[in-house]
């Protein structure tokens, strides 16, 4: 009956150490809980719509690192529009050799962050078109780029700073969109001519509801000209407006 006992108090108090730890809270990286090393990465894919529209940037997001050393959960901290998908479906496919905590396998909360430069990506091949006309606006990757008299203009990006912009004027926040609770970031491909003035704009990434009242904002924005070699030249950029009703 005692080495029953004893058998049954060993078990209680050796036991499910592993169980245990896998109920408890995601440990955060920080202090003598370092960061588990990563054993398998796959890179981003960088969407050929925010490559050609000169999107770049670095997402930070939050993951949780389980016992076994898969990604159960990830979220967007620092967001770069149109590069937070690609950035979370690599992180979640990335694997970390296990934290353990006197000797018991634990999970780990985290910060990690996914580059996108423009430079490492090799450009896909543009086809050759004969007498280029300046194209509309139109849905997002249904349509060529931004045109200024007749060819593209310089692209903001690597050596090409964003311009300064001198005059903003905030969007003007639907009622509509505002009663149904309508939210997001419209992000708009703009074309900043020589004197520093909106000469075109097209959404590349709508919100319904809520485009029209964005393009409406841009084009009234003006920029310090963009000098190369002491000559304004037009540069085509993308900028981002934001609608929240936290705001309004």
């Amino acid at each position: 009956m005692k080495k029953s006992i004893l058998a049954l108090a060993t078990v209680v108090a050796l036991a499910p150490a592993a169980a245990l730890a896998q109920t408890l809270e995601p440990i955060r990286i920080g202090g003598n809980v370092q960061a588990p090393e990563r054993t398998r990465y796959v890179p981003p894919v960088y969407p050929s719509e925010a490559r050609a529209a000169g999107v770049s940037g670095i997402v930070i997001i939050e993951a949780v690192i389980g016992h076994d050393g898969l990604v159960t959960d990830a979220k967007v901290l620092k967001s770069v529009p149109l590069l937070d998908e690609p950035a979370l479906d690599a992180v979640r496919q990335w694997r970390y050799a296990p934290t353990t905590l006197n000797g018991v396998a634990v999970s780990v909360i985290m910060t990690v962050t996914v580059k996108f430069t423009l430079d490492d990506q090799p450009a896909a091949p543009e086809p050759a078109v004969q007498n280029p006309a300046p194209t509309m606006p139109g849905p997002l990757g249904m349509s060529p780029l931004l045109e200024w008299k007749g060819a593209p203009p310089v692209r903001v990006g690597a050596q090409v700073t964003p311009p300064e912009r001198v005059k903003y004027v905030p969007p003007v926040y639907p009622v509509d969109a505002q009663r149904a609770k309508v939210m997001g970031t419209v992000i708009v491909q703009a074309i900043i001519d020589e004197k520093g003035d909106v000469a075109l704009a097209k959404v590349l990434k709508g919100v319904a509801g809520l485009d029209d009242a964005a393009l409406d904002a841009v084009n009234q924005w003006k920029y310090k000209p963009t000098l190369m070699n002491g000559v304004p030249v037009p540069v085509m950029m993308t900028v981002t407006v934001n609608f929240s009703l936290r705001l309004q």
